[in-house]
């Protein structure tokens, strides 16, 4: 049974010079009742100088683990709602303020973790017999684009097509064959090529489609053509669509079958703790053994003082994937330091406990990273 503490009010005497009567009778009615003036807990509870927030002393646990998703902590939960957990180690800033670069390892970790866990579940659901699980979903350029249309690169990146009337999907059975390199064959239902061109797009990059520096791409044309795609057991041959464009020699091609169920789209994990490097445009290479994978993007350039960084990857290994993070290590503290904002390209490795195999490979997005 909880022990009530039992505060004694001030004497009569004093009480007298009080101006506040009313607030004197409801301490002198607590006390008689052996209740606390919530006011005097609530102040106790907060700590000299507090607003709310957990005292820096406070103990942590092992088994709390903290939940954040980009350049700063989430804001403080509603009252009745469960405080977030914080990390074992070094205490993540309070709700409200950006992550510091000690926080950064931890954040990927996090990151890793709840996308390697988002792909297990998803696999759950995919159906029996070969998997067929697309690693380079994104859409593929064929051509180069001419000088008048620049501006179309960032928006063929972020799938921002624009398919006209005249654009109509020709005739296709209800499956198309996918084969392996090493002779599996099985069949995928098709899926339409709305639908495939905006597979491995995130929400975030969709909603960019039709501003000013990404502008709708108008699709005049679709054919039904042949193509390799690769997928979480190596290379496979499928059926494809392939866009036309107004204006442009440059063509886009995307698988025209159903991969298997791939986990919902996470947070990018774009920001203060790395760059992202899953989804359109993700690039990794494997070595000979399986074991070692180097990833590119675009970062700081790799120069000494404020404006020089290091990476490093963070993983985590599961039977059937692979999660990957770039850690982002800060040379100096940029404060009050103009550094130009032109990106350099970067790359990190990290060596597997086990080669890669058939496993998928994906970023904190739960996207597949395109390898070879």
């Amino acid at each position: 049974m909880p022990v009530r503490r039992n505060r004694r009010t001030a004497p009569a005497t004093r009480a007298a010079s009080v101006a506040g009567a009313g607030a004197l009778a409801l301490a002198l009615l607590l006390t008689a009742c052996g209740e606390d003036d919530p006011r005097s807990d609530a102040a106790d509870a907060a700590g000299p100088g507090s607003t709310g927030s957990a005292r820096p002393d406070s103990p942590v646990s092992p088994s709390d683990a903290a939940v954040p998703t980009g350049s700063s902590r989430p804001s403080a939960p509603q009252s009745g709602a469960p405080e977030p957990p914080a990390s074992p180690g070094i205490p993540l800033p309070p709700p409200g303020e950006p992550l510091r670069p000690e926080d950064f390892p931890r954040v990927a970790r996090e990151a890793v973790t709840r996308a390697a866990d988002a792909w297990e579940q998803a696999q759950t659901k995919r159906p029996a017999g070969p998997a067929f699980v697309l690693v380079s979903g994104a859409v593929e350029q064929v051509g180069t684009w001419e000088r008048h249309n620049e501006a179309y690169k960032a928006s063929f990146g972020n799938a921002c097509f624009e398919i006209r009337p005249t654009a109509t999907v020709p005739p296709h059975p209800a499956e198309g064959e996918v084969r392996r390199a090493d002779g599996t064959v099985f069949k995928r239902p098709f899926v339409a090529p709305r639908q495939s061109f905006g597979r491995s797009v995130p929400p975030a990059m969709e909603s960019t489609c039709g501003t000013q520096p990404f502008p709708r791409i108008p699709v005049t044309g679709i054919a039904l053509t042949t193509g390799t795609v690769v997928t979480s057991d190596g290379p496979a041959t499928v059926p494809m669509w392939e866009m036309t464009f107004e204006g442009t020699a440059v063509r886009g091609r995307a698988a025209a079958l159903l991969g298997d169920p791939q986990p919902p789209r996470l947070n990018p994990d774009a920001g203060p703790s790395g760059p992202q490097i899953d989804g359109p445009g993700s690039r990794a290479s494997v070595s000979p053994d399986g074991r070692t994978i180097t990833l590119g993007f675009t970062g700081a350039p790799d120069q000494p003082g404020p404006c020089g960084e290091d990476y490093t990857v963070e993983s985590v290994q599961r039977v059937g994937v692979v999660a990957l993070a770039v850690v982002r290590h800060p040379h100096e503290s940029a404060a009050g330091v103009a550094c130009a904002a032109i990106g350099a390209g970067r790359t990190a490795s990290v060596t597997l406990d086990a080669p890669l195999g058939s496993r998928a490979l994906i970023g904190t997005q739960g996207l597949p990273i395109a390898h070879d």
